[in-house]
């Protein structure tokens, strides 16, 4: 909630240009604004209105007493002070009223305003926006299939939502997410977000939440405090209060775990176009090949030699698809960035041009990140033979490719993208292979554990390629060349992948 000023200069002046009837426009949306979200600000209305009535009274009583007769003017004057008199009383009662309503409200529809980001799918699962006040049918729920929508409250508050994700406005303070990320500038009293477990209280501030069928809740605080209480406790005895630069998880015996506040987990501006980084590997800099991109941090790869893991050497490039290609042709080499992947269950898709140097039977991690154990929290595409596959740490979600329909294994440049929607289907993540630009068949996966890339841990891996992620790259490495890599975080559908391929760049780029 934003703080208010009671000796504001302009506030006074929009309450007095109110009462004399020429407040319009911009300003008197801005005062209604202001008297919606603060109880401060509705006292002052209330009390300035109450004087500005007895004023007109006490004028109406000394003019009685002077005891001069009225002419036409005095009387017109007299019966403007009692109608403006009037007036301020009956503006104050409908205020108290107004107020009053606020704290015995029955159920009213919230003002509603909804921006989609670029190639946002969603729809209204119930209720919806009534075309002629542009309000929130009741109770109304939300689906986001895929990208990213800007919310707006009447009390001012505005969500973020990061799909795939539900959500149900309940009113102008409250909202409920059963899926999916939200990042909340909350400008009310008391801003509520519920998750299937928790309740999330603001008390003026700016957060995220991120909340899954199949992953604990987590919460992080950029400024002002939250309190965060299970739904079942209704005494909030095991009630936290989080400040700015905190973050607590919800484990799974129901007790909060601090964590490292990390708000590069959600989208806390609508973007304009899908954050992504790109390394085309056309030009070297000191520090290596540096990554372009949007709305994502600054990055380069560098190349490193097993053993040794901890020196980069001398880069070599070749001519590639486009440009220049990143060599790893000549042998225990691996390539890795500073930029940490693509965090817990998002959305992302993985896309670039490989050329292998000769028909090879052994298993490649060609681009992978995250924390190397069995818990889901690794990320790995891999290329094996005749499968091109996804590991997460314990579960494989592989893609037939042969060598005579699908030849991969011939010297020839060949386009791999990997897209997971961060949709789970009848307990399948959705995750979509293509090579050069077709969609391959991916297979059913038996009891596939939950997708949680862990970008945070100390003994976690940044984005790598070329070798297999353990507890340190480990051979074999991939002998070939890799171009124009690109990491999205969102899921790209087939037209834009096929696009991306045969143009390097996407329409919006």
């Amino acid at each position: 909630m934003k703080s208010f000023d009671r000796k504001s200069h302009r506030f006074h002046q929009m309450l007095h240009d109110l009462e004399d009837g020429c407040l319009e426009g911009a300003d008197h949306e801005r005062l209604m604004q202001i008297l919606r979200t603060n109880a401060e600000a509705r006292k002052e209305y209330l009390n300035y209105m109450g004087f500005i009535s007895l004023l007109y009274g006490e004028a109406e009583a000394e003019a009685e007493l002077d005891g001069k007769s009225r002419g036409p003017f005095q009387e017109q004057k007299r019966s403007s002070l009692l109608i403006r008199s009037v007036i301020g009383a009956a503006a104050v009662l409908a205020m108290g009223a107004w107020i009053a309503s606020l704290f015995f409200p029955k159920y009213e529809t919230t003002q509603a305003q909804i921006t989609e980001g670029p190639s946002a799918i969603w729809e209204f699962i119930s209720g919806g926006i009534d075309e002629t006040t542009g309000a929130f049918r009741p109770e109304s729920e939300v689906s986001l299939k895929t990208g990213t929508l800007n919310v707006m409250l009447s009390s001012g508050s505005e969500v973020i939502v990061e799909g795939p994700a539900e959500f149900t406005v309940h009113s102008p303070s409250e909202i409920s997410l059963s899926e999916g990320r939200l990042w909340a500038k909350a400008d009310s009293e008391k801003f509520i977000v519920n998750t299937r477990e928790l309740k999330v209280t603001d008390l003026g501030t700016e957060f995220g939440i991120t909340t899954s069928r199949h992953l604990k809740d987590e919460i992080h605080v950029a400024s002002g405090k939250v309190l965060i209480s299970r739904l079942n406790d209704e005494k909030n005895a095991s009630s936290i209060e989080l400040t700015t630069g905190q973050a607590s998880r919800l484990t799974y015996s129901g007790k909060f775990r601090r964590i490292a506040f990390d708000q590069t987990k959600f989208q806390r501006e609508l973007p304009q176009q899908p954050p992504y980084l790109h390394w085309s590997f056309d030009r070297k800099k000191e520090d290596g090949f540096q990554a372009t991109g949007f709305a994502m941090p600054e990055s380069s790869i560098e190349v490193f030699q097993l053993p040794d893991r901890k020196r980069p050497i001398p880069t070599q490039t070749q001519e590639g698809r486009f440009g220049q290609a990143l060599s790893l042709e000549t042998g225990k080499q691996y390539a890795q960035s500073n930029f940490p992947g693509i965090d817990g269950n998002l959305p992302r898709t993985i896309a670039f041009w490989i050329r292998n140097k000769s028909e090879d039977p052994n298993t490649y991690a060609l681009v992978s990140w995250g924390l190397a154990t069995d818990g889901g929290t690794k990320w790995v595409l891999g290329l094996k033979d005749d499968d091109i596959s996804t590991g997460w740490g314990g579960s494989w979600a592989g893609a037939n490719i042969t060598k005579k329909t699908d030849p991969i294994f011939d010297g020839k440049w060949h386009h791999i993208a990997q897209v997971f929607t961060g949709r789970v289907i009848d307990g399948q993540p959705e995750i979509i292979h293509y090579l050069d630009g077709n969609q391959l068949k991916t297979r059913k996966i038996w009891n596939p554990g939950p997708i949680n890339t862990d970008c945070m841990s100390n003994k976690s891996w940044p984005v790598t390629l070329g070798v297999q992620l353990y507890q340190r790259p480990n051979l074999p490495t991939f002998s070939g060349l890799i171009d124009e890599l690109y990491l999205f975080r969102s899921a790209l559908d087939a037209s834009q992948i096929r696009y991306l391929m045969k143009n390097n760049r996407l329409p919006f780029q």
